[in-house]
């Protein structure tokens, strides 16, 4: 009996070991002029769509005693053309957190209008969704995907724009932690649409067609198999242009299959 209960403490430490912190702050570099979904992505012809605009360069995981901050920063000024509350119009960001990188536990789909799945080792477990309405979006994403909606974070108070990057804090008590050395992560950025596609439904994610239209990305295809991702995290191993190429999309919705991102997990 004394020898079981010393194994099982032995277990359970290896296991507190293993959950180890992360040292802060984690730095992540994206290419620059990038912002082309699989690369042939262009932007909406209205003007107000700046060059640049979806173009992410860097993230930044820090923290305080008390929150964790990723900082998404952009090769240009955020500017706030549709007077959004948080000082953002026209970007939607989301995060994606994988936190025991075991095989299809977690969500492997994204939520409804990301139109791309992750791989099978990088189903996620909490989803930090970013736009300039969050009431809008939180409402959005209850109604189209209620069992997602669940775990999902929809931070406001506290998120800052400066310059050329937004700040968006999450309580350590939300995450669950401190950021872990083990944890996978991945960031989209997208297009924030106020009157998104309702079939299939779109969480106010702006589309991508086949040609450009004044409110619509072109370069992509007219049915729903693409991703309406415009840029994300390609770091190390990750080709953003080879990995969101790998869709078909068809007039049978049955008959999409969808781009397969995988995660950057923490060492």
């Amino acid at each position: 009996m004394k020898k079981l209960l010393i194994l099982i403490s032995l277990i359970l430490l290896s296991t507190i070991v293993f959950a180890e912190p992360v040292k802060y702050p984690l730095i992540f570099n994206d290419p620059v002029n990038d912002d082309k979904g699989p690369g042939t992505y262009t932007y909406p012809t209205d003007p107000v769509f700046k060059s640049g605009t979806f173009d992410m360069t860097k993230v930044v995981i820090d923290a305080d005693n008390d929150n964790v901050y990723f900082k998404i920063s952009f090769r240009v000024p955020i500017e706030n053309p549709w007077g959004s509350p948080l000082g953002i119009s026209l970007q939607t960001i989301h995060i994606y957190i994988d936190k025991d990188h075991k095989k299809d536990s977690g969500f492997r789909d994204f939520i409804p209008g990301v139109r791309a799945q992750t791989t099978p080792e990088s189903a996620w477990d909490l989803a930090i969704l970013v736009e300039g309405w969050p009431t809008e979006l939180k409402s959005s994403v209850k109604n189209a995907a209620p069992e997602m909606y669940k775990y999902c974070v929809f931070p406001s108070k506290g998120v800052t724009v400066d310059g050329n990057t937004i700040t968006i804090p999450v309580p350590k008590k939300t995450l669950g932690d401190n950021f872990q050395k083990g944890w996978g992560f991945q960031v989209f950025i997208m297009g924030q649409e106020g009157f998104p596609t309702q079939d299939p439904v779109s969480c106010r994610i702006r589309e991508v067609l086949s040609t450009a239209q004044q409110w619509r990305f072109s370069g992509g295809d007219d049915f729903y198999g693409d991703p309406n991702i415009i840029d994300l995290l390609d770091y190390e191993d990750i080709n953003q242009f080879e990995i969101l190429s790998k869709y078909k999309s068809d007039a049978k919705f049955e008959k999409n299959v969808y781009a397969q991102v995988p995660f950057i997990y923490v060492k």
